[in-house]
């Protein structure tokens, strides 16, 4: 398991989740404004294996909007020089209302890997590609053919998405993750014309969403839609290691270091 605290505006990014056994993991959550030598700091502190950057903390930090935010104001060259000299992870949800199509998004991730080499990035949610044209336009190609970069599969339960993922990236570097708690709640995620939105079985919205106000229709969890949706995606063959073992080998290689 690899946690980390929710990146609000109020967190406390000081404070850090507690790993109580060897197969959890905890990460840092991160600002621009956090000089690189505290974040060394708090990650020995907690023996965490990485961090947890967002775009809301580099638009407060540089008085952006957050639809101007790119992945480079994410994080610091002081940190990014401290993580790789560590070898540590960062776990990046990019930002930009294009996601994964975005073009500046593509050339700063690949830029991202070549430059930090020993750094692992873990572009969350499949680079936030909810719906199959934005993974399509996306250049799983270029980052496939970086060591360093890895995808994890929270919150997805697209299975287009999920498939084309596996064709045309390696799967020892896409990792299962779920976004709990927000996947614990009742509802799903589904591709409406090349956008995606959020139908929800309960009365909580998460981004943008449309919910049962007839509560006609029997829901299960974010959660299990995504289980359902890795099942019928994922290689058999490769299965087991998606859902625990690329996690646990990455995680446990750099705890060890």
């Amino acid at each position: 398991m690899n946690c980390f605290g929710f990146p609000h505006d109020a967190a406390d990014r000081g404070r850090v989740p507690e790993a109580n056994g060897p197969d959890e993991f905890v990460n840092v959550l991160i600002s621009p404004a956090d000089p690189a030598e505290v974040v060394r700091r708090r990650i020995e502190a907690a023996g965490a294996v990485g961090v947890k950057p967002y775009w809301n903390y580099a638009a407060s930090c540089y008085g952006k909007k957050s639809s101007e935010v790119e992945i480079f104001d994410m994080l610091t060259v002081a940190q990014l020089e401290y993580l790789n000299r560590a070898g540590l992870a960062v776990t990046l949800h990019i930002p930009r209302p294009g996601r994964f199509a975005d073009r500046v998004n593509q050339r700063q991730m690949v830029e991202l890997c070549e430059r930090y080499p020993r750094i692992s990035f873990i572009f969350a949610h499949i680079g936030r590609a909810y719906f199959m044209r934005n993974i399509v336009e996306g250049n799983l190609a270029a980052l496939a053919a970086l060591p360093n970069a890895f995808f994890d599969t929270a919150m997805v339960n697209h299975v287009g998405v999920l498939r084309y993922a596996f064709d045309h990236f390696p799967a020892e570097r896409i990792l299962f993750g779920s976004d709990a708690p927000i996947a614990l709640l009742r509802g799903k995620s589904v591709e409406v014309n090349d956008q995606y939105v959020y139908l929800m079985g309960e009365d909580y919205d998460i981004g943008t969403a449309i919910r049962d106000t007839e509560h006609v229709l029997e829901f299960t969890t974010f959660f299990y839609e995504q289980l359902r949706a890795i099942l019928a995606a994922t290689p058999e063959n490769a299965l087991e290691n998606v859902l625990y073992c690329n996690a646990a080998k990455l995680f446990g290689s750099i705890a060890k270091s």
